[in-house]
């Protein structure tokens, strides 16, 4: 497959990697989805979509791609619940969690059941071309593992910082060398950006209606 399209959102932390591809890189608009055209994709066999879209941002981009395109789609699902979006979108073929920064610099991946084995070579391959590590897994859930799990300890971080038990650079420390973390908290999230993590908690939050994933005041704060 060499008639590939990359696209892109501004708030992808590996946006700028994608420049230096031989493949097509196009930037989408979350509110300017209806402006792609079927003239975008005329040449493309496959869809690599690297946009950080809230659900319903996701939708309509993955919904308008059925409407013009009828290749393969693998689509950047860190913030989106997606075994949903494999129920309800039947041209995704396969999603990644790609938006968060990663210290080993590998990521989740995960595919439909329906996709054959050999698809799923083809997409992993891609994305070992534009230098992306990737692991699969059998049951990515609401934002996949990574995602979900840091952003919880990300935020039990800001609830001790709410409550004045230690300053952001201790608990870092702490992190760093009680628990043997590559990063603190607080530095990674500095990496990851706010605004997303603040997105995997909504979508868990409105998905479940737990109150585990209650945001922290001041991650809300810091993100207005």
């Amino acid at each position: 497959m060499n008639s590939i399209t990359i696209l892109t959102s501004s708030n992808h932390h590996l946006k700028n990697s994608f420049d230096e591809t031989k493949y097509q890189v196009l930037p989408v608009d979350p509110y300017d989805i209806e402006s792609l055209s079927g003239n975008d994709f005329a040449n493309t066999e496959v869809i690599l979509d690297f946009t950080c879209f809230p659900t319903d941002a996701k939708r309509d981009l993955i919904e308008r791609l059925s409407d013009i395109y009828e290749g393969a789609l693998l689509s950047d699902l860190t913030i989106n619940w997606v075994e949903l979006f494999f129920n309800e979108a039947p041209n995704l073929h396969g999603a990644i969690a790609a938006s968060f920064f990663s210290p080993s610099g590998k990521y989740e991946i995960a595919f439909p059941k329906e996709v054959s084995s050999e698809l799923k070579k083809d997409f992993i391959t891609l994305l070992s071309e534009v230098g992306l590590k990737t692991k699969e897994i059998k049951y990515p859930g609401i934002c996949f593992n990574y995602p979900r799990i840091i952003s919880q300890i990300i935020n039990e971080a800001y609830f001790a910082k709410e409550e004045n038990l230690a300053s952001n650079e201790d608990i870092d420390k702490a992190m760093l060398y009680g628990v043997n973390y590559p990063l603190g908290p607080f530095d990674w999230a500095s990496k990851i950006g706010l605004d997303k993590v603040a997105l995997v908690l909504r979508e868990l939050y409105q998905a479940t209606g737990d109150n585990r994933y209650r945001m922290s005041r001041y991650i809300k704060e810091a993100i207005i």
